[in-house]
């Protein structure tokens, strides 16, 4: 059994949301006090709702009866492996209106380590910790 996990399309929507929210008063107080920093705010806001959406369109998450798998980047990729049958602890992180936000978070924990497998919808991280739950009392 091998399936994959995408972050969820609302997680985009949550992160600029809060990128505008970060950076209205952020902008306001540069163009009153330093006016040559509104350019800088500007660009780097502009950045971010690039930068954002394009991230999570890279990011893969793949739970097979083998290993779990991390899959991220843009410029330069990365790949995070772990074993399932040693993963010791797995628990969900939360975030207020998680539900409609997509922002939660699944922790895998094994010997002192862990891997985060971030912005996934409420209903896919619980499958993934019940997957390793069952992984975890067959041992």
């Amino acid at each position: 059994m091998e399936k994959e996990y995408l972050p969820s399309a609302r997680a985009a929507y949550s992160l600029i949301i809060c990128v505008f929210v970060m950076y209205i008063p952020l902008y306001t107080c540069a163009a009153l006090f330093f006016p040559a920093m509104t350019v800088f705010i500007l660009a780097a806001a502009v950045f971010f709702i690039i930068y954002i959406p394009i991230s999570l369109k890279k990011m893969h998450i793949i739970i097979n009866d083998i290993e779990a798998v991390f899959k991220s980047g843009i410029i330069i990729l990365s790949e995070k492996r772990m074993r399932i049958n040693k993963i010791e602890l797995a628990y969900i992180i939360r975030t207020p209106f998680s539900k409609y936000t997509g922002l939660n978070f699944v922790v895998l924990c094994v010997y002192g380590k862990s891997l985060v497998l971030p912005f996934l919808c409420l209903s896919d991280s619980q499958e993934i910790t019940n997957i390793i739950k069952k992984r975890i009392m067959k041992k």
